[in-house]
């Protein structure tokens, strides 16, 4: 199942808790332009059949990708337009099935993009250049 909010509107939290009745259900979540932060996506983490998730123009750090952890069926995940730093490299290990990771617009550096690229061959890693 696919879940997606109207685009451009922000989410609200209890909306993020009506969907963990259903998380085993859902394996597409588009939260794009959600105004989500580190602290809202904890709850993300509990949705384990997510194959493809999108958390694009929000304001998620490092430290948001912590509590993403139990996506283990995770295949796609897009960052595009977060605040991240090459400090949060290390948590996209955590996701054994990723093949698909979108991180342009992000605070990573091209060498942070390049030591990713050497330590995971298998996945596309679009740093829009």
């Amino acid at each position: 199942m696919e879940v997606s909010p109207i685009p451009s509107n922000s989410l609200p939290k209890p909306d993020l808790e009506e969907l963990l009745q259903i998380k085993e259900n859902v394996t597409w979540l588009n939260l794009g332009k959600s105004n989500l932060s580190d602290a809202d996506i904890g709850q993300i983490g509990q949705f384990i059949n997510l194959s493809r998730l999108r958390l694009e123009n929000n304001s998620i750090s490092d430290v948001g990708l912590k509590s993403l952890s139990g996506l283990k069926n995770l295949e796609s995940l897009n960052l595009y337009n977060n605040p991240l730093t090459d400090a949060g490299l290390e948590y996209f290990d955590q996701f054994p099935a990723l093949k698909r990771i979108y991180l342009w617009k992000t605070g990573i550096t091209l060498e942070g993009i390049n030591r990713l690229r050497e330590s995971h061959p298998d996945w596309e890693v679009d740093y829009g250049q």
